[in-house]
């Protein structure tokens, strides 16, 4: 399910497929650059194969492993044409067997997207030289074809001739799992922020794993009431072993919170200033910690309203039980502490 949501629901990989699928059907040859783990790799083949047959039924999509192949066209011969088609491959005549392959109509290679998969990094520059060359002897641009998609894991450099190349990262980025997280979150009866803050510790938790993210983001609010429970959990159950776990998961709620909270947290302190604006003047100027002097309302600290408010009492329970719990997340925040999950609670911006 999480994997179909990923490749069919977010925006760039969902591009990334649509790109991919316009190209091969329009009969043009690819090389698709994707990294060692693709997030959910059986459910982006599946995607990409039945956008394929959707638009282009007259192909069918067909897979083959280059591991141990010294030879592609070699390989393609063995894989796409019978016996008695390779006994015409009379190479002082054709000179190359992609040249042969190109001048066959009869191939059932003509009718298939042809996905190789498993090319060593060794021979990728050989298999993109392959298929450029089977592209390059054919007649005429109307005659069939088959139709290649070289997956290709190396980061390394491609002359890609006339083949045209689609790079996973150029289209997915960290934002794209956020987003995931956030759409898993859709249906729990969440508030705005708590969804962007859960989002926030389940992609910190997870690192680069995009799938272990979204499992961490359906636990919702139980994981940002018990991060340290239900990470250990989510990663013994993914068979993954994670040294100094309490400092990571730590090092994550601190991160989001940063990101998610204390943005929050200086807006409300905004909003009291402008709502005590004329008690807090009378209270100026005053020192900061630099022994600077404040005459602005709007430049003090929470720390500094929290005291000014308990010595003068001009503000309501409710709004000076808030800054002070403001202070001491604040507090928290600046020492690398992370706010515990009450305070969050008692805070009206979550």
């Amino acid at each position: 399910m999480n994997g179909r949501i990923w490749w069919n629901r977010i925006t760039n990989p969902a591009q990334f497929i649509e790109d991919t699928s316009d190209e091969l059907i329009s009969s043009e040859s690819v090389i698709l650059r994707l990294p060692e783990k693709l997030p959910w790799e059986e459910d982006f083949f599946e995607s990409l194969r039945t956008s394929l047959e959707k638009y282009g039924s007259e192909r069918t999509f067909k897979t083959v492993s280059a591991e141990g192949v010294t030879s592609p066209g070699d390989f393609l011969m063995e894989q796409f044409f019978t016996e008695s088609e390779r006994n015409k491959c009379w190479l002082p005549t054709y000179h190359t067997y992609e040249n042969f392959m190109a001048q066959n109509s009869e191939t059932v290679m003509n009718h298939r997207y042809v996905c190789v998969s498993n090319i060593e990094p060794g021979m990728v520059q050989e298999w993109v030289d392959s298929i450029n060359s089977y592209l390059s002897s054919i007649n005429d641009a109307k005659d069939e074809r088959g139709v290649f998609i070289l997956i290709v894991r190396s980061s390394g450099e491609i002359e890609k001739g006339e083949l045209k190349e689609y790079c996973y990262s150029s289209y997915v980025t960290d934002f794209d799992c956020l987003l995931f997280c956030q759409t898993l979150l859709s249906s729990q009866k969440l508030t705005t922020i708590q969804k962007e803050y859960i989002s926030h510790l389940a992609f910190n938790i997870a690192g680069n794993d995009y799938e272990l993210a979204g499992v961490f983001a359906g636990y919702g609010l139980e994981l940002a009431n018990h991060p340290y429970r239900t990470a250990e959990k989510v990663f013994a159950d993914s068979g993954k072993k994670v040294t100094n776990l309490k400092e990571k998961v730590n090092s994550a709620l601190w991160n989001a919170q940063i990101k998610v909270i204390f943005p929050r947290m200086e807006n409300e302190r905004r909003i009291l200033v402008e709502k005590y604006y004329k008690d807090l003047k009378k209270c100026l100027p005053i020192k900061n910690i630099n022994g600077d002097k404040i005459e602005d309302p709007l430049e003090l600290e929470v720390g500094h309203i929290f005291m000014l408010a308990n010595k003068r009492r001009f503000a309501d329970w409710g709004d000076y039980r808030m800054l002070e719990i403001m202070k001491d997340a604040r507090n928290a925040l600046a020492h690398l502490e992370a706010i515990s999950f009450t305070a969050l609670e008692d805070m009206s911006i979550f």
